[in-house]
C-alpha cells in the first residue's frame, strides 16, 4: 500500500469517528416567554425548554445551559424572538444575541434595529474544554422591558474538531 493510501484510508477512518459519534444539542423555546430588561444583556433562562437534540446528555434544563462533554471545537449558533419595538424608541430599537462562556460574555451578535420583527442571531465558534458551560443571552433597548417569545427562539451548537 503506498503512503497516499494509507494516509488516505486513515482521514476516512477518523472522519469516520467523528461522524459516528457527533456531539450536539439544540433547544428551542416552549409557551413561555422571559423577560428581558431594558438596556441590560440578560442570559435566556426560562423560555428554552424544549430539547430535541442532546447526542452527549449536556443540556442542563435547570440552568438552562449546556455542560461540554467532549473537549473541541464548538460552533454556536442562537436566535432570539422578540417583538416589534413598542416603548420611546419605537422601530429604532437595538438588539443583539450573545453567547457567554462560563458565565461570562464571549460574542455578541451585531445590533440590529428591529424594523420588521427582526430576531436577533449569533453564530460562533468557540474552543470548549470539558465541564465549560455555554448560554444564550440576549439586549434590547426599545425603552421598556419585553418578552423573548418561544416562537423561533432557539439554541444549538456541535463540535466541529478536536
Amino acid at each position: 500500500m503506498s503512503i497516499m493510501m494509507a494516509l488516505e484510508e486513515s482521514r476516512n477512518h477518523s472522519i469516520s469517528r467523528l461522524c459516528h459519534s457527533a456531539v450536539a444539542f439544540q433547544v428551542m423555546g416552549s409557551v413561555t416567554a422571559q423577560s428581558i430588561p431594558n438596556d441590560q444583556t440578560t442570559i435566556l433562562n426560562t423560555c428554552l425548554t424544549i430539547k430535541s437534540l442532546d447526542t452527549h446528555n449536556g443540556w442542563d434544563a435547570t440552568n438552562k445551559r449546556y455542560v461540554v462533554q467532549v473537549s473541541g471545537k464548538y460552533h454556536i449558533y442562537g436566535c432570539v424572538c422578540l417583538p416589534l419595538g413598542l416603548g420611546s424608541h419605537a422601530g429604532w430599537d437595538q438588539r443583539w444575541a450573545a453567547v457567554f462562556k462560563n458565565g461570562v460574555q464571549q460574542i455578541q451578535g451585531n445590533s440590529a434595529c428591529n424594523l420588521s420583527g427582526v430576531s436577533p442571531m449569533i453564530e460562533c465558534v468557540l474552543d470548549l474544554v470539558v465541564g465549560d458551560y455555554i448560554q444564550l443571552g440576549v439586549y434590547q433597548c426599545s425603552g421598556q422591558a419585553m418578552d423573548a417569545k418561544w416562537a423561533n427562539t432557539n439554541f444549538s451548537a456541535f463540535c466541529v474538531g478536536l
